[in-house]
């Protein structure tokens, strides 16, 4: 697998920059690739995913940050 640390940092920047509810779905699309581009695609079917487990929890880690800012900026 890649060197996952680079991918997760920028994606905490991304997450931190956004400024409205637009940049956050920006941000969660950022996520979602960070977690696909560190994982293997198992099952073309269902688009099943394995990956090792800290990369799972760095995946759980930014979603919580991306809701946390979604809550600010609604204020």
């Amino acid at each position: 697998m890649r060197n996952s640390i680079p991918s997760y940092k920028k994606a905490l920047r991304v997450i931190d920059s956004c400024t409205t509810l637009d940049h956050c779905d920006s941000a969660r699309n950022y996520i979602n690739n960070f977690f696909k581009q560190n994982s293997e695609y198992t099952q073309k079917l269902f688009r099943v995913y394995q990956t090792e487990d800290y990369i799972g929890e760095m995946y759980e880690r930014l979603k919580l940050k991306l809701y946390g800012k979604e809550l600010d900026i609604r204020g």
